[in-house]
């Protein structure tokens, strides 16, 4: 993957928090509705579908940085399968869940009526922090590293204010330090 191809990888994760946040901020204008809860279950599909590409994304960038085991094509194999896993595991997740209207701080949307453990989310946690500390030691570029420990604090610590905005906040700063990561690994020509 090129740097453009990283970059489109990321767009999409970025057009999915965009939607995300668009339908969680009309939902109070639109009420309780079929329509409503329809939208909220794209969120889910967009989650499910664009999410984990951000491991092919870790992938790309490992391999850009000449990563050993990232040059090897059983790594590239493995990291299709990973992603494929991902994507499959949300989807029949998504089969099977039952959406209840929910209203939180002033927002209204549709969430899943049974806490499922979040195995897609923990995985590609998990995926970019160690990318982002690699990257980090091999390059001196930090502010991946700095996106993914922003996300995981504003993900864990419940601050008290009356907003859930600081997940997405998070998100959008950890979307940020990909584009930017992506910049400095293909600033110059390939």
């Amino acid at each position: 993957m090129d740097g453009g191809s990283l970059l489109n990888v990321i767009l999409l994760v970025i057009v999915g928090l965009i939607y995300d946040n668009g339908i969680l901020t009309v939902g109070r204008f639109i009420g309780e509705s079929s329509w409503l809860e329809k939208w909220n279950e794209l969120r889910y599909w967009l989650h499910a579908f664009f999410t984990p590409f951000l491991v092919l994304y870790s992938y790309a960038v490992l391999k850009r940085i000449n990563v050993h085991f990232a040059q090897h094509s059983l790594a590239k194999l493995a990291t299709f399968l990973i992603t494929a896993c991902l994507i499959l595991a949300e989807i029949i997740g998504i089969l099977t869940i039952d959406l209840e209207p929910v209203w939180e701080y002033g927002i209204l949307s549709y969430q899943e009526t049974e806490d499922r453990l979040p195995i897609m989310v923990i995985a590609i946690s998990i995926i970019l922090l160690l990318t982002s500390i690699i990257v980090w030691r091999k390059t001196g570029f930090y502010l991946f590293f700095v996106g993914c420990l922003i996300i995981s604090v504003t993900s864990i610590v419940q601050l008290p204010i009356p907003t859930k905005a600081m997940t997405n906040i998070g998100e959008a700063i950890l979307l940020l330090s990909l584009v930017l990561t992506n910049y400095y690994l293909f600033r110059t020509s390939d």
